[in-house]
């Protein structure tokens, strides 16, 4: 006959684990407890740290403009069947990189006749889907991020006409001189039509009224700041206080238990 343990002493392994985990949480608790004044001294000491950071940090404002490249300003484009929405979108992108590189900060700088290094702090974004350009900056001053982004967005579109100007006359006299070297009349004729569509592209750069870059959101004054988030700050070293006095506690706890 095999020996059977009456079904009184037999103790079900779960319910074991049950009550480990209920005595092993009554210690931590008890241990937590013990050590209420660690974590509440930690908590209110990065409190204070993160209150004084927060009131001593300096409030940033942000002034910003959104500027749209003119696709087709000689009417070429759809002249030529193409669609002027999409040839806007990749003619942003490819000038992108000038608009908001450093040729072009000097450049408004000296029609501005300000330093190019005013314009040192400005971020500039792009939306890659509808080609708007976004230039904006952020600084303790409000009046001084709002005149920078005003001044660059006065100048950008004559800045930006003078560098296409310069190219359309190099383009324009390499096509007259291979105009006056070629004797094929054929060839002659479609020198003569580029020669013709080159000097109405130079007289429209030449109009004043002519927008390559056009603003669509003029910069505002910033009347509120946008950082410090003051609160947030104060709650985050809070909250990393009130961890850190936990896990002191608990390394002391272990410490002593060896």
């Amino acid at each position: 006959m095999n020996d059977q343990i009456p079904q009184q002493f037999q103790q079900h392994p779960m319910a074991s684990s049950f009550q480990n985990d209920e005595i092993d949480l009554k210690e931590l608790f008890l241990v937590l407890w013990a050590g209420k004044l660690w974590i509440i001294g930690v908590t209110l000491l990065f409190a204070v740290g993160a209150t004084i950071f927060a009131i001593q940090s300096p409030n940033i404002y942000e002034s910003k403009a959104v500027l749209v490249v003119n696709a087709d300003p000689y009417g070429f484009i759809e002249d030529n069947g193409y669609i002027v929405g999409l040839e806007l979108v990749h003619k942003a992108n490819a000038e992108f990189p000038f608009i908001s590189g450093k040729s072009m900060k000097e450049a408004v700088g000296e029609l501005a006749n300000s330093s190019s290094s005013n314009f040192n702090k400005l971020s500039f974004s792009i939306d890659k889907r509808s080609g708007q350009i976004s230039v904006s900056q952020q600084g303790q001053k409000a009046e001084d991020t709002y005149q920078n982004i005003l001044t660059f967005s006065q100048y950008i579109n004559q800045a930006y006409k003078q560098r296409e100007l310069v190219k359309a006359a190099i383009e324009l006299t390499s096509t007259k001189a291979l105009l006056e070297q070629n004797q094929i009349e054929k060839v002659k004729n479609m020198l003569a039509e580029k020669y013709a569509q080159q000097l109405y592209k130079v007289a429209i750069l030449k109009n004043a009224n002519t927008e390559l870059l056009h603003v669509i959101q003029e910069p505002v004054k910033a009347t509120s700041y946008i950082k410090p988030k003051r609160a947030l700050i104060i709650v985050l070293g809070m909250l990393f206080g009130g961890i850190l006095g936990v896990a002191i506690v608990l390394i002391r706890f272990a410490l002593r238990k060896e």
